[in-house]
């Protein structure tokens, strides 16, 4: 999951550099409903996993954007495997 979340972040990253007026009136804040699950205890241990996930991904993907290669895409290799046959 981490994987694919910092792909899409650096790919957004790299719009939202490049044709910043896209991005302006997109921003969403998402208080309200985590205020909502900040009311539920029974939901803290999945909020602690999403907000791992999401700022792993996030700071990955700007790493990637400031120190890695831009010309090559990253694509997920473990769903295109070939199957054996028997």
């Amino acid at each position: 999951m981490i994987k694919i979340k910092t792909r899409g972040y650096f790919g957004n990253h790299q719009l939202r550099k490049r044709f910043p007026e896209l991005f302006r009136a997109n921003e969403i804040r998402h208080t309200r409903p985590l205020l909502g699950l900040i009311r539920r205890p029974s939901l803290w241990p999945s909020l602690a996993v999403y907000v791992y996930v999401r700022t792993v991904s996030r700071l990955l993907g700007y790493r990637r954007y400031y120190l890695g290669n831009h010309a090559q895409w990253e694509r997920d290799e473990t769903s295109r495997q070939v199957m054996a046959s028997t």
